[in-house]
């Protein structure tokens, strides 16, 4: 699924680059070009993200801020400081955005109240296994294999990953002195 994703964005970019006005283009149209043809492409992986090893997400991070990069003609700089200078908002930041979102939406839901009445009998299956609660009648299996939901691995994910600001907040000293002497950062 990630490779498909990668090839249909690379796709893309490759026809926003095409994109021309007159001859010439824009930071401004290749930007909102982005945001339109390749963000939505992103925005299909935000329910499955916390599913993905560590190394994925770190791969996938680092292709949206190369392809970010690309459209704004920045190549060369790192994807921290590119953050920080055009006020970009991380993958994992929107992700965790995404998940924020759905999660107020499951608390009026009846699928919410679904998921916490599956979670109450799960919990009450879990307990019957361990020993501390005996149904008659009813036999234990003792292939049981422990497993987490997928909903219970992507919480897991959204609690590491606490919504915060993904832009760093540097002061003002800081930046005058890496005018100053630029070499030494």
């Amino acid at each position: 699924m990630i490779r498909k994703s990668v090839l249909k964005i690379r796709q893309r970019m490759g026809i926003i680059n095409g994109c021309r006005i007159f001859g010439a283009t824009s930071i401004e149209f290749r930007r909102i070009l982005f945001s339109s043809y390749v963000i939505p492409i992103f925005t299909w992986l935000f329910a499955i993200f916390p599913l993905f090893s560590d190394c994925q997400r770190q791969y996938l991070s680092h292709f949206y801020y190369t392809y970010l990069k690309r459209v704004t003609h920045n190549q060369q700089w790192e994807d921290l400081l590119f953050a920080f200078l055009a006020k970009e908002i991380s993958l994992d930041n929107r992700c965790t955005r995404y998940w924020s979102k759905y999660l107020k939406s499951l608390e009026g839901s009846v699928d919410g109240a679904l998921l916490v009445e599956q979670l109450a009998v799960n919990t009450h299956r879990k307990e019957w296994l361990s020993g501390k609660y005996k149904v008659h009648c009813l036999r234990r299996s003792k292939r049981f294999i422990e497993h987490s939901t997928v909903l219970h691995k992507c919480l897991e994910w959204y609690e590491d990953n606490p919504l915060t600001d993904s832009i760093a907040h540097i002061p003002v000293d800081d930046i005058e002195l890496f005018e100053e002497f630029p070499g030494t950062f």
